[in-house]
């Protein structure tokens, strides 16, 4: 505060520019007019309990008393104010006036033609000049929402005025395009400012929703309106459509509680669904008999492509470390269903063969990852190998005798089945020397490249003898092992000899080295 001259001087200076005495001073403040007389004389301090009063007698403001100046800044600014506001009170009257006037006009020239007939149009289109010039001056919070508010309201009513004058049914058709496409233009501006509590910081997710309600709105209008069947069809492609791209962005906002970590098993699950729900109305549809297989060709797609992202987050309990197992029997399972389906559908003797290779082929690849994981017996832990040749061994020749059931055959017993067991004879004896051999392992390498040898050295004679005709020949018996002639490689009989014979040397050659490392490692 100023010293009690300056204060004294102020005050003074601004009762005598107000043209009052001290007595009306002191009367106004309810003081002695000895006391304002102190003040003025820099004697005393007004009492605080005065300065409200004092400054509203005086004109001045609390911060211009304490300093005993005038603040020609805060006095021009509020000058400014009281200008401003006294031009948004002249607006609103002029635009009281202005579409006063014109309303009555309008309904002055509506009653001379003899009705009202175009007095809804006008009105509303005056309507929305309304809402974007006058609701703006009239609202201090939430300006956005207000006017793209009544512009809506007053342009569903110029729609409807419009409608009703033309005789049209196309209201509801028009009314809902036209706020969809409000809805994608204007509704983030109106969601900025909206209260929304705790939905505040999820406003894509509500933006998303309003207008993918809008769009179902329109679809179903426009469906009723043309009389068609295909609302349900297009719905479910625009929620898929949207589901693809956009639900990333809602899931990521959604209050999920413990699934809040499982996002990608969620967004893989919602437009799964709605793609087998869109299948399905296509089905009914057509009245076609290609549901099922296209559902269980669908999942079988997603299950081999997405199936892993969404193993890697389920709370599988104690087979979470066997998830490898599960993708193999879900995807297994869903082609096994496919296959019976299909089937069905064309009626035939396929059906067995079918599972049987594909189960042969899936035993010969994926099996040894699948044992790798099982809670197996103790006696049948060391024992997977054996169990992965003879699961592939008993289905191989089970789809051999299926095949031949099926064809009405009987090459099962001969040659079919010596084949393969001779085939099988292979793996088995490998099978046989890596797992249960008691040597080093590069004496057991040594035996598994002479076992293959071995098995090369007497394929042509014993293909010969169990595939021989009953008119054969013994003139026509190939000799034990193998005639090579690397000197002759025109022809394929003696050149394919040629290649076995180059093979069956290559596995001794290895073989040799292997059991030369492997005497030198023992006596290191």
């Amino acid at each position: 505060m100023e010293t009690k001259q300056s204060l004294g001087a102020f005050i003074c200076r601004r009762r005598k520019e107000l043209c009052l005495t001290q007595r009306e001073l002191a009367d106004r403040l309810f003081v002695t007019e000895s006391a304002v007389s102190k003040w003025e004389r820099g004697l005393s301090y007004p009492d605080i309990t005065l300065v409200r009063e004092l400054c509203a007698v005086l004109e001045v403001s609390e911060h211009e008393l304490l300093t005993a100046s005038e603040d020609a800044e805060a006095r021009t600014i509020q000058r400014l104010a009281r200008r401003y506001l006294s031009l948004i009170q002249t607006c609103r009257r002029v635009q009281y006036l202005l579409y006063g006037g014109l309303a009555l006009i309008f309904l002055i020239a509506n009653l001379s033609q003899g009705g009202l007939g175009w007095l809804g149009i006008a009105l509303a289109g005056e309507g929305m000049a309304m809402s974007l010039t006058l609701i703006p001056a009239l609202t201090e919070r939430y300006k956005t929402a207000w006017m793209t508010g009544g512009f809506s309201l007053f342009l569903l009513l110029l729609l409807g005025a419009c409608a009703l004058y033309s005789g049209g049914d196309w209201f509801f058709p028009a009314a809902l395009g036209t706020l969809l496409g409000e809805g994608l233009l204007l509704s983030p501006l109106v969601l900025r400012q909206l209260p929304l509590g705790d939905w505040s910081r999820r406003k894509t997710t509500l933006y998303i929703g309003l207008n993918t309600l809008l769009l179902l709105l329109l679809l179903l209008v426009c469906a009723l309106y043309g009389g068609g069947d295909w609302f349900f069809p297009a719905a479910l492609g625009s929620l898929l459509a949207e589901g693809v791209l956009l639900s990333p962005l809602v899931l990521r906002q959604l209050p999920l509680g413990d699934w809040s970590h499982r996002k990608t098993t969620l967004y893989i699950g919602l437009n799964t669904f709605l793609l087998l729900l869109l299948l399905l109305v296509f089905a009914l549809r057509d009245w076609g008999s290609w549901f099922l297989p296209a559902i269980l060709g669908t999942l079988l797609a997603e299950g081999i492509l997405l199936s892993p992202l969404v193993l890697r987050q389920l709370p599988l309990g104690e087979w979470s470390h066997r998830k490898t197992t599960l993708y193999i029997g879900l995807n297994t399972l869903l082609l096994l269903l496919l296959l019976l389906v299909c089937s069905l559908g064309q009626p035939g003797s396929w059906f067995l063969s079918a599972v049987l290779g594909v189960l042969f082929a899936e035993s010969l690849c994926l099996l040894p990852l699948i044992l790798r994981q099982l809670p197996l017996p103790s006696p049948l832990h060391r024992h997977k190998a054996a169990l992965w040749c003879g699961a592939f061994s008993v289905l191989l020749l089970l789809l051999l005798a299926v095949s031949c059931l099926q064809e009405g055959g009987d090459w099962f017993w001969n040659p079919a089945l010596p084949l393969a067991l001779y085939g099988l004879a292979l793996p088995w004896s490998l099978v046989g020397i890596f797992r249960y051999l008691p040597c080093s392992r590069w004496y057991r390498g040594a035996l598994g490249c002479a076992a293959g040898a071995v098995w090369q050295f007497c394929l042509p004679w014993t293909l010969q003898r169990l595939t021989a005709s009953p008119d054969f020949s013994w003139d026509q018996v190939h000799p034990f092992g193998l005639r090579p002639d690397f000197t002759q490689w025109a022809d394929p009989a003696i050149q394919a000899e040629n290649v076995m014979a180059l093979i069956c040397l290559g596995l001794l050659v290895v073989g040799a080295a292997l059991a030369l490392a492997g005497r030198l490692r023992r006596h290191r």
